[in-house]
This record gives structure tokens, C-alpha cells and sequence, in this order.
């Protein structure tokens, strides 16, 4: 059985297709992990989201991850009308500059808070201790 050193000598063309081969692969695992659509990859959560205060007009950065994780820190539904807290005036004024992304991600929590009570809703009760 000849060794692969010895059947690329004799076709060195197979060397370059196999090398072609990976180098396809390779470019096609780059894009495809490097340009993640999931709403949780580490990238989205940590870019900057600019949030104005709609009674003061100040403006604020914050990574996406802290905004989303502000909202989900409140009890029920997100209330589109509410926004995140102003630090100056204490009341829910600051939202996503950005008003179409502002409904998409409420939209999102809510839809995701909803399918988490329903599935709670459906788990059987647990056991008492001690029974079998």
C-alpha cells in the first residue's frame, strides 16, 4: 500500500484538492460561527445601546445584556410604555434610541416570559418529600 507522501509525489494535483477542500471548509466554519443570529451570542450582548430619557432628553450607552436584564428585572409583563428608570427623575422614561428595536425587544421578553409561565403552568406539582 503506497504511503500518502508517495501518491502525492505521483499526483501532486490530489495535494492541491484536498488542500482546496479544506480551505473551502474552513472559510465556509468562519462565516458561518463568526456572523451568529442567535439573540444570545456573547456579541450582541455586550454592544452598546444608546437609550434616551424622554422627559429629561439626556442619553445613555449601556451593553444590550444590562438593558435586557433591567427589564426582565421587572415583576409580570414589560409595559411598552415604561421604559428603563431615569436616575435623575426616578420614573420609566428612557428607551432604545432606536423605536423599532425598543418594540421588537419587549415583544421578545414578553413572548419569552409568556412561554416560561405556560411551561410552568404544564410541569406536574412535585413531590412531598419522603413520597414515593
Amino acid at each position: 500500500m503506497p504511503s500518502v507522501r508517495e501518491m502525492l509525489n505521483k499526483s501532486p494535483w490530489l495535494g492541491w484538492v484536498v488542500a482546496g477542500v479544506m480551505l473551502c471548509v474552513s472559510v465556509l466554519f468562519y462565516f458561518k460561527l463568526g456572523s451568529s443570529s442567535d439573540t444570545y451570542a456573547p456579541e450582541r450582548m455586550t454592544e452598546d445601546v444608546t437609550i434616551r430619557f424622554s422627559d429629561t432628553g439626556d442619553e445613555i450607552t449601556m451593553p444590550r445584556g444590562r438593558f435586557e436584564k433591567e427589564l426582565r428585572m421587572r415583576g409580570g409583563a414589560i409595559d411598552p410604555t415604561k421604559g428603563i428608570i431615569n436616575p435623575k427623575t426616578n420614573e420609566p422614561t428612557g428607551f432604545l434610541f432606536n423605536k423599532k428595536e425598543w418594540d421588537e425587544t419587549v415583544a421578545r421578553l414578553n413572548d419569552e416570559r409568556a412561554a416560561v409561565s405556560s411551561d410552568r403552568s404544564n410541569a406536574p406539582a412535585p413531590k412531598p418529600k419522603g413520597a414515593k
